[in-house]
């Protein structure tokens, strides 16, 4: 796994350790960074999104000041740039909270670590933790030059990271039932085979087969009693053996984890990043028009729950093509 990683990295195997944003131990921004132009790009976003306010049709009231409703983390991939950003971001805010701004640790890498499109989350998985592990010492910094002289040329060193879960292998192993227990209490079976045929119908319009860039943005709900990056996994598999032709490295934003008591959501995205975008990291994203919500699943009847044709684990799932299971009116049964 981590070969790809120092392959794409080549002689230099150690990545700079990037930061930008409010914390309460200084009264400015944060940052430690490089000329990179994604790190520009990044810190821009944070910017333009969590700054005075935008426009009527970001659906954001000026008035109440946006956040970080959960920790985040993050994969951007700026269209025609040759990096993308691997970021972990949380709400935060500068000495003695005057001004609300989040904080995010973030790394630059090569596109071509992610070249294995089945092995995305498991790749960047550990260094999403390390980042989290890094912002948790914060809590001990007593002020910004304790702050920048620990954190200033902190690098990640491929070869002293330890090997992660197979992800794939998680999904050999998980099935589709506990899936569906985990994000439906009640009509699971309905509201499972809604929620397919929502996927599908939104990955088969026209516009998309035929327009030269894909334009998909995706909000899916996130069982609170499973793995989440496992789901993350899972869908970005699902969607990419569903749509007509390959599909680019996507912008994905996932909360660092989910309960049963709080369910979260994940967006997914195959189109340029948008400022607005920022507020898919808060649970309540309005009518954002940006975005396609699929969380919000009906529970009335709109197919057969024949069961004539099964789909065990989230692997099988994965792999597996929705229109012919959705247009022959079978169902992904939900194994016992």
């Amino acid at each position: 796994m981590f070969e790809k990683i120092a392959e794409a990295l080549g002689f230099n195997q150690n990545i700079l350790i990037c930061c930008y944003g409010k914390l309460p131990v200084y009264k400015d921004f944060i940052f430690i960074g490089t000329d990179a132009r994604e790190i520009y790009h990044f810190k821009e976003w944070i910017d333009k999104g969590f700054g005075t306010g935008w426009n009527v049709h970001c659906q954001w009231n000026e008035c109440m000041p946006l956040a970080v409703s959960k920790p985040h983390r993050i994969l951007m991939a700026f269209p025609q740039q040759r990096n993308v950003v691997v970021a972990s971001i949380w709400d935060s805010s500068d000495t003695g909270g005057l001004r609300r701004f989040p904080f995010a640790f973030f790394v630059v890498l090569p596109r071509g670590v992610l070249k294995d499109s089945a092995n995305t989350i498991n790749i960047l998985l550990p260094i999403w933790e390390i980042l989290e592990e890094h912002y948790l010492s914060t809590k001990e910094i007593k002020d910004i030059s304790e702050f920048y002289k620990k954190y200033r040329g902190l690098g990640l060193n491929i070869k002293e990271m330890e090997k992660n879960i197979d992800i794939s292998e998680q999904l050999e192993h998980t099935s589709v039932k506990s899936l569906v227990n985990g994000l439906f209490k009640e009509n699971g079976e309905q509201c499972w085979l809604n929620l397919l045929q929502d996927v599908s119908a939104t990955l088969s319009f026209p516009h998309l087969a035929k327009s030269r860039e894909p334009d998909i943005a995706l909000r899916l709900p996130l069982a609170g009693s499973m793995d989440v990056p496992m789901q993350v996994e899972m869908w970005m598999r699902l969607v990419r053996t569903n749509f007509p032709r390959p599909l680019p490295i996507p912008t994905i934003f996932f909360p660092c984890q989910s309960d049963e008591d709080c369910p979260a959501a994940f967006s997914i995205l195959w189109r340029t990043p948008k400022q607005g975008d920022v507020q898919l990291l808060s649970e309540n994203i309005q009518e954002y028009q940006h975005i396609t919500d699929l969380t919000g699943v009906a529970i009335e009847n709109s197919g057969s729950l024949d069961a004539l044709k099964v789909v065990e684990t989230m692997a099988d799932l994965a792999e597996c093509r929705l229109a012919e299971i959705i247009g022959k009116k079978l169902l992904v049964q939900i194994g016992e």
